[in-house]
């Protein structure tokens, strides 16, 4: 991408994205801008020949079979009575 093309790229993208620069800070900016876009070109260009993928698609480890067991528990077991009507909490009521 040629110099002025990206510089006024970058200008419209400010713009859009409400950034004020001075020229000195658009300078550097589009300097960086250019250096960026020039890795990822070369980024881009890189060929991997029959690399393996890093991303496991199946789970490597078998999981193990667990027997489900109903846990039993109650949370007002240790509320008074008074404090406790169909199985919620009762206090006093405030005006």
């Amino acid at each position: 991408m040629e110099d002025a093309q990206l510089r006024e790229r970058l200008g419209k993208i400010c713009s859009q994205a409400m950034l004020s620069f001075s020229k000195e800070e658009f300078e550097r900016f589009a300097q960086e801008a250019k250096k960026i876009l020039e890795l990822f070109n070369e980024i881009e260009q890189l060929k991997l020949e029959e690399e393996k993928s890093l991303f496991l698609h199946e789970r490597q480890a078998k999981l193990r079979e667990d027997e489900e067991k109903k846990f039993e528990w109650n949370p007002f077991e240790n509320a008074s009575k008074e404090l406790v009507k169909e199985n919620k909490f009762v206090g006093p009521k405030i005006v």
